[in-house]
């Protein structure tokens, strides 16, 4: 996963110096404003026309009978994927 986030998210930021990557918690004052706590408490607020919100989180698999041994894709598995998946006709 640390590849994943790496070639995700990572990398672009270092190819795109016109994004600032900006780390903490944050809430939506408004349509173009973004106030952000940073770790050490520190809060700031930001004015901008884009926002990308990546939490860290990761696919949770529902208990499905079955699914466990099926060949299912998480978000994960779609982004890595060589070939597409095989579909019915």
């Amino acid at each position: 996963m640390e590849a994943l986030r790496l070639a995700k998210y990572e990398r672009i930021l270092e190819a795109n110096p016109s994004i600032t990557l900006v780390r903490g918690h944050a809430r939506f004052e408004g349509p173009h404003r973004v106030a952000v706590e940073d770790e050490n408490g520190i809060a700031r607020s930001l004015c901008t026309d884009r926002v990308v919100i990546a939490t860290g989180a990761g696919a949770v698999i529902p208990p499905i009978p079955g699914l466990a041994g099926t060949a299912f894709w998480t978000s994960a598995e779609a982004l890595v994927a060589k070939t597409l998946p095989v579909t019915c006709s």
